[in-house]
């Protein structure tokens, strides 16, 4: 069975630090995305208060979510965000899927990456990430503080 693998993301735009920079780094990392088969979806970003944030991404998890889980029997999602438990139980409900959740969480009340056990308590199957799974990753540490510099 073919699988699907989605990435969700919101690029930031009309940026006053580095604009060339970032767009360069931008495309070189959604070519190699799209040379392992894995399909980028775009939000948006908006800067409210200061502070860039994105939008309509959990939409587009929620659309795909359910287009998906009638084509596949497993569903996996990394997320620890709640929003998706109704879109959730509607594909382990009506379709039969199999949803497994990777989350990572800091067991600080509060923070932001606290997170509440019901999604959880819905998924089929839970995989707790830790700080070490994420070193490695694709973004370089300066690569992610430059991004975080814009206003």
């Amino acid at each position: 069975m073919q699988e699907d693998i989605l990435l969700y993301f919101s690029p930031l735009s009309n940026r006053k630090f580095q604009f060339y920079s970032w767009k360069s780094w931008y495309d070189k990392f959604s070519t190699q995305l799209e040379k392992q088969g894995i399909i980028l979806r775009e939000g948006r970003c908006q800067k409210i208060h200061n502070e860039y944030s994105q939008k309509g991404v959990d939409t587009l998890i929620t659309i795909d979510l359910i287009r998906n889980a009638e084509k596949h029997n497993n569903i996996i999602l990394v997320t620890s965000d709640t929003d998706f438990v109704p879109a959730i139980e509607d594909v382990i409900r009506n379709n039969k899927a199999n949803v497994t959740i990777f989350f990572f969480n800091d067991f600080i009340r509060g923070s932001r990456f606290s997170m509440s056990d019901h999604i959880l308590d819905v998924c089929n199957k839970r995989v707790l990430l830790k700080r070490k799974d994420f070193l490695g990753s694709l973004i370089k540490k300066q690569d992610f503080q430059n991004r975080r510099e814009y206003s």
